[in-house]
């Protein structure tokens, strides 16, 4: 157990709040660097501040949007309270265990860009929810389900502590990379740069490397094969759903995930294919859009209540392709 100074307890919060700022520069990112290597208590308190910064993510999901990424000034204040509030007027104690899990989620529709304490960038796709886990030895993301665009930073910690998202099927470790990761039954994965190793949960001693521009789609007890990933699999995290000839009763399940309530498609339209780029942000205009240019109506019975179905006999008319 280690007591840090008062001094040095600011300074690292100070540095967080610096360093999660959008205009943060390269020269004082280095800076930071050399402040944190000056001294082994430096190194100590940031590890204390970044634990502590993943505290404040543990909110409800109603409170998430509003506080997790608030303004300038109001950010500079949480992450100040959440420094000094919790240890008080007494010693500041660390141990190697001292990191707290917290919570980031979105609902329906919602997409949500995270910092985290250690510089990487994390974006929820719509109804995610994942723990993050950052302590003395691991940067851990626990994926419960929905989707992840992850891009690491270096680690400042020494000994570099591993970057890890888990899932249910099993665990991905990054080597300096940007990638995606998306839990349902299974668990896929598409490496956008650098290289991303696998290991199920059944089978830890035998680790499968994808490396950048393929994916790898895996279950707790079985890999899939390593195949070329499609440039469409990460334009959710620009708000737009991209897909080439895609079955119609697909992509109507796939534009569902991104509003409130049932949306679904008679299946006598499975021979309609879908390609182009969607707002994810206005699903209604993307369902008014299918109706200009393929043989279908939407029946709407409530807001909530959505249906794609052929158009009645007699209606039919030429489309283009959508």
């Amino acid at each position: 157990m280690s007591e840090i100074p008062m001094t040095v307890r600011r300074q690292a919060a100070q540095w967080l709040v610096d360093l999660q700022d959008p205009d943060a520069t390269p020269a004082r990112r280095e800076a930071w660097q050399r402040w944190l290597s000056a001294h082994p208590d430096h190194a100590l308190a940031w590890s204390k501040v970044e634990a502590l910064a993943c505290k404040t993510s543990a909110l409800p999901a109603g409170l998430g949007r509003a506080t997790l990424l608030p303004a300038r000034s109001t950010r500079r204040q949480l992450l100040t309270i959440a420094a000094f509030g919790v240890a008080g007027a007494g010693a500041w104690q660390l141990s190697a265990g001292s990191g707290a899990p917290g919570r980031l989620q979105t609902a329906t529709g919602e997409r949500l860009e995270q910092y985290l304490a250690d510089g990487s960038r994390l974006m929820l796709n719509t109804q995610t929810q994942v723990r993050v886990r950052f302590d003395g030895v691991q940067r851990l993301l626990a994926l419960d389900h929905g989707e992840l665009l992850v891009e690491t930073a270096p680690d400042s910690v020494r000994p570099a502590r591993p970057f890890r998202v888990q899932t249910r099927a099993g665990e991905m470790q990054a080597l300096g990379t940007r990638f995606t990761v998306r839990h349902e039954q299974d668990t896929l994965l598409h490496v956008l740069d650098g290289a991303v190793d696998v290991r199920r949960h059944d089978a830890p001693d035998m680790p499968v490397r994808v490396h950048a521009s393929h994916s790898l789609r895996f279950a707790a007890d079985v890999y899939g094969e390593i195949r070329p990933a499609a440039a469409t699999d990460a334009a959710w995290s620009n708000g737009m759903l991209l897909v080439a000839d895609m079955p119609l009763p697909d992509f109507i399940e796939e534009l569902g995930r991104y509003r409130p309530g049932q949306l679904d498609c008679d299946p006598e339209l499975a021979h309609l294919r879908v390609s182009g780029t969607f707002p994810l942000d206005d699903t209604d205009r993307v369902l008014a859009m299918l109706q200009q240019v393929l043989p279908v109506q939407v029946r709407r019975w409530t807001r909530y209540w959505v249906r794609v179905q052929p158009l009645p006999a007699g209606k039919a008319k030429t489309y283009g392709r959508a």
